[in-house]
């Protein structure tokens, strides 16, 4: 029985981080309360540095050059390995 609330437990701890971070990854800076999550490292970022970019009308901030390069290259199959709708 106790094993079966850790794995409850942690699968929705699971689905909870992945809701908050696609939510970080949609709102736009302006209206959040926190900083939003670079959708590579998902590490938090600051919207006020340089590494930015925008895809579909939605801006995307990153940590890193590196960061923002690599979903230059392919931002879809990232946003889909973070589960979040990608609009076309």
């Amino acid at each position: 029985m106790k094993t079966r609330q850790l794995l409850l437990r942690v699968l929705f701890s699971a689905i909870l981080i992945n809701f908050v971070s696609c939510k970080a990854l949609k709102d736009s800076p302006s209206t959040m309360a926190v900083d939003p999550l670079c959708p590579v490292c998902h590490m938090k970022v600051s919207t006020s540095e340089g590494f930015k970019w925008k895809y579909n009308g939605q801006t995307y901030y990153f940590d890193s050059y590196s960061c923002r390069e690599s979903f230059k290259m392919d931002p879809e199959s990232i946003l889909k390995k973070n589960n979040c709708d990608v609009k076309k």
